[in-house]
């Protein structure tokens, strides 16, 4: 009874505190309305005397763009937690995602797709684009180089990028995963490629020598230079602790990379609490969502070139009201966002929607509205000189 009782008084206690935190940051941290029914499971089902000393893992996710990185993670984490599509650079930004596994918590770090200085040229990425995989690495106890086996051009050769990064971090220790195998039939071919990225082996204690041993600062230097990423010739990389064959659409081999990344986790505290499965804002989610959606959408390079604004966030209760506006450049590309009779407009919301409700659980309203540049509005100026009177006459 006494336990009983102290279960029911530690339960009110948390719905309390839950209270205050909420009504001061409302906006913020919507997932502090999930916390309560998590907490609840969590204190039944936990026994302080037997309770398994916490493990955690970073990771780096890093590969080429547009090689599976962020329907992985989705995958491996079974939430929509990163915004996917159809289109290159979907992902502009660094984000932690959270996976806990018994008494181990995955930290997997979602990277922008890595590029050459040409790429960066064409689609006019800035530098926080380009800091943002170099961050991760940095901060990674594991990097998981997600490779695209379904392009015929370039799944024989690692991406020079890659490549750079791997020589500057030798000493983190690295896997390999062979995205999209469910598109290739001939699995003779995946055999080919795990020999050719693997340069002949799997793990460093069987070669005695690195491929770029004794030139390291040459190699680095060669992939500063503009590079025509088709011209490269074939390479890969002696030191993959391990070699793994995925499908992150279809989940196929995801369970074998959670449970080898659990293998590699240290004892030392959770940063994250349970409960949390991203450090990204409610409001990023949607923005990010919106701009995916968009470019699956939308024909050719229009998607690009849009700016995508939250002009109101709120929380109702059990529902969250988002209003997004969108800059188009004209009313030319304003008619190509909405669609006719704005149905396009309606079908993108409708899938930001879903993917929102999936991750609160919770109900959601968003509306988008397209925004020309010559309709958005200006704030009046006002002339702060002193005016001379004039004389009489």
């Amino acid at each position: 009874m006494n336990k009983q009782r102290k279960m029911e008084g530690l339960l009110i206690l948390n719905k309390r505190s839950l209270k205050v935190l909420s009504s001061q940051f409302n906006q913020c941290t919507i997932f502090i309305r999930r916390l309560y029914s998590v907490e609840k499971q969590s204190v039944f089902n936990k026994n302080s005397n037997d309770a398994a000393k916490e493990k955690t893992i970073k990771v780096a996710i890093i590969g080429a763009p547009n090689a599976g990185k962020s329907s992985f993670i989705n995958t491996i984490t079974n939430h929509r937690i990163c915004p996917t599509s159809r289109k290159v650079h979907t992902t502009l930004t660094r984000s932690a995602n959270i996976y806990n596994k018994a008494n181990t918590q995955m930290i997997l770090f979602d990277t922008p797709g890595l590029t050459t200085v040409n790429e960066n040229k064409k689609y006019k990425l800035n530098d926080e684009y380009i800091r943002a995989c170099n961050s991760s690495i940095e901060n990674a106890d594991l990097i998981a180089v997600i490779h695209d086996v379904s392009n015929s051009y370039t799944r024989n050769v690692l991406h020079p990028t890659i490549l750079e990064a791997l020589v500057t971090n030798k000493t983190v220790p690295s896997i390999l995963i062979m995205n999209k195998i469910d598109m290739i039939r001939a699995k003779r071919i995946l055999l080919d490629l795990v020999r050719i990225l693997t340069e002949g082996t799997l793990t460093c204690k069987q070669r005695e020598y690195l491929p770029w041993k004794g030139r390291e600062e040459k190699f680095l230097a060669d992939m500063k230079r503009p590079v025509k990423y088709k011209n490269v010739k074939s390479a890969g990389w002696a030191y993959f602790s391990e070699v793994f064959m995925v499908s992150a659409l279809s989940g196929d081999g995801v369970k074998r990379v959670a449970n080898y990344i659990s293998e590699q986790s240290r004892e030392k505290p959770w940063e994250y609490p349970e409960y949390q499965f991203t450090d990204q804002r409610a409001e990023d989610l949607i923005i990010n969502n919106v701009r995916a959606a968009l470019l699956d959408f939308l024909p050719q390079e229009i998607p690009y070139h849009l700016q995508c604004e939250m002009e109101l966030f709120e929380v109702e209760k059990n529902r969250i009201n988002a209003y997004v506006n969108i800059h188009a450049k004209n009313e030319r590309i304003e008619k190509v966002i909405s669609g006719f009779d704005i149905k396009r407009l309606k079908q993108i919301s409708e899938v930001v929607a879903s993917n929102i409700i999936e991750l609160y659980n919770s109900n959601v309203s968003i509306v988008l509205n397209v925004v020309p540049k010559h309709k958005s509005f200006k704030k009046p100026t006002f002339d702060t000189k002193p005016r001379q009177n004039k004389p009489l006459q």
